[in-house]
């Protein structure tokens, strides 16, 4: 068997970060006999909470929304169709300190359920790339 000439050379690099962002999902809903009734009564509750939330009106960082789904909506039972149920959510990401005023402004607004916060690291993209940079020195 001839030899093996293998070179492996190897990089690392960590950092260990604090949260930076808090994340907040809020959902809004609406119920009507029809389809289009119970998406438009959606839609409006949706530009709403989108308009409170906005980053113009509450500082935050960043505010998307889902798009709204309308589905069956059925008796306690599970037997009978009573009507439809639309809904949406949207997702506010903003300062730590600002954390607690976004996620009262949303239920304010009339968001039926809010999720969170969560709290995340923002920036990671730049954060990646100095860490690859890094860890090329390293391998070096």
């Amino acid at each position: 068997m001839p030899p093996r000439h293998d070179i492996t050379v190897t990089g690392r690099a960590s950092r260990r970060l604090a949260p930076d962002l808090a994340v907040w999902s809020a959902a809004t809903e609406a119920h009507a006999d029809t389809q289009r009734a119970a998406f438009a009564s959606c839609a409006t509750a949706l530009a709403a909470l989108l308009e409170a939330v906005s980053p113009e009106a509450t500082d935050a960082a960043e505010v998307s929304a889902s798009g709204v789904f309308v589905s069956p909506h059925w008796d306690e039972r599970g037997r009978k169709q009573i009507g439809f149920v639309a809904g949406a959510s949207v997702t506010i990401r903003g300062s730590l300190e600002e954390a607690g005023r976004l996620g009262q402004v949303a239920l304010d607004a009339g968001a039926i359920r809010l999720d969170g916060p969560a709290f995340i690291v923002g920036n990671v993209d730049a954060i990646r790339d100095e860490l690859l940079a890094e860890a090329f020195v390293s391998a070096r």
